[in-house]
Formats: structure tokens, sequence, C-alpha cells
């Protein structure tokens, strides 16, 4: 079966490290607001006032690896909670929007996403297993999808609403770095496995953005 343009773009362009892209190879997105306020909702974050998105859903599993505990469902529903609510505002104070009441499928493939990934990266679930790096492995699944999905943030909110590659050099980096470190330090119950973690990732990204900008 063959992908969609903007999909096979995407999986292209992040599975290379690129410093420089030819126009002619450069992605754009429809401008729009309600899409780049959408955006920022899937990526999520974590702090007091809760969690939301990628960020905040696996910060709920990271919790569980760290502590030793079944994943607390509390700290899963507030994510739904929360990005339900950021949907809502989006939509309400960022139209007109390129696609309206979306948020229950843009939930499950967050879901999905970070489910696969825990999974991969903790043998044994979902029993508790206190490991240290399969924690700090999900933070760096966590924070690279979160600044490649940034990057068609940005994009969504400019025009001429072109995608700019080297953007993604940064949270590549950053993942590969964390993510040798994380083995070297040992104890983790995976080795090897940041390329298939990094590309489960890369379709999730590109997932979101054609769900997103159709």
């Amino acid at each position: 079966m063959q992908l969609p343009p903007k999909i096979t773009w995407m999986l292209t362009a992040l599975a290379a490290a690129v410093v420089f892209a030819s126009p002619a190879a450069a992605q754009t997105v429809t401008v729009n607001r309600c899409a780049a306020a959408k955006v920022r909702c899937v990526m999520g974050y974590t702090h007091v006032c809760g969690v939301q998105g990628v960020m905040g859903l696996f910060k709920c599993y990271q919790t569980s690896n760290i502590k030793g505990r079944f994943v607390d469902q509390v700290c899963v529903q507030r994510t739904v909670d929360k990005i339900t609510e950021c949907w809502r505002d989006a939509e309400r104070r960022n139209g007109p929007c390129l696609t309206l009441g979306d948020v229950v499928p843009i939930q499950a493939k967050i879901e999905a996403f970070v489910l696969d990934a825990v999974e991969d990266l903790t043998p044994g679930f979902p029993y508790p297993t206190v490991n240290v790096c399969s924690a700090g492995k999900q933070k760096e699944v966590a924070e690279a999808t979160f600044g490649k999905l940034e990057c068609f943030e940005d994009a969504f909110r400019r025009e001429p609403g072109v995608v700019d590659s080297t953007c993604f050099a940064r949270p590549e980096a950053q993942y590969d770095y964390a993510w040798a470190k994380l083995e070297a330090n040992g104890g983790c119950l995976t080795l090897g496995d940041g390329a298939a973690l990094a590309a489960k990732s890369d379709s999730f990204v590109a997932d979101i953005i054609t769900s997103l900008d159709p």
C-alpha cells in the first residue's frame, strides 16, 4: 500500500539527519491557528496543574517504572480530561479549524503510541517493574516526539507554512546522545532499540499531522 505523500515525506525527513534541504523537498502545511493549537495539545505537558498529551501520558508510565507500581489510572484519565479541555479551547478560540470534533481519535492515537513504546521498553508490562533506564528512555521518546511536533506547530502558525527541516536536528541529536548515555550507564531492560523507537515516534508524528491537516 502506498503511503500518502505527506506521510512519505515525513518518514524520510525524520529518519535522516538533514541539515540542509532543497526547496523542492520542503514540506508545507496549511497555515491555521487552530491546527497549531491542537498540535500543542498533542505535545502536552507535565506540571502541578496536571498532565496532558504525549508528555503527560508518558509521565504516568515513567512514574510507574520509577516507583515500581501499577500505572496510576487516575493519572491516565487526567490526560484524557486535559486534552479534551485543550481541544475545546483550541476550536473555540482559534477558528476556523481544518478539522472539528476529532479529539477522541487523536487521543486514541496518543494512547496507542505511548503504550506501544512502553511495552517495547518494559518487558513484563503491565506488571510493576522498577527500572530507571526504562523510565529514562520513555522520557527521551516523549521529548523527541514533542520536539518534532513543535516544528510543525511553528509551521502551522506562520506563512507560508513551510516546515524547517533543520528544526528536527536538535531533538534527534538530543535523543541519540541521551539514549547512548542511558545504555552506557547499564541496568537497561532492553538494548540497541533507539532507532526502532525513533521510527515509531516519526510515524506517530506523521499520523498526527496528516490527521490535523487533511
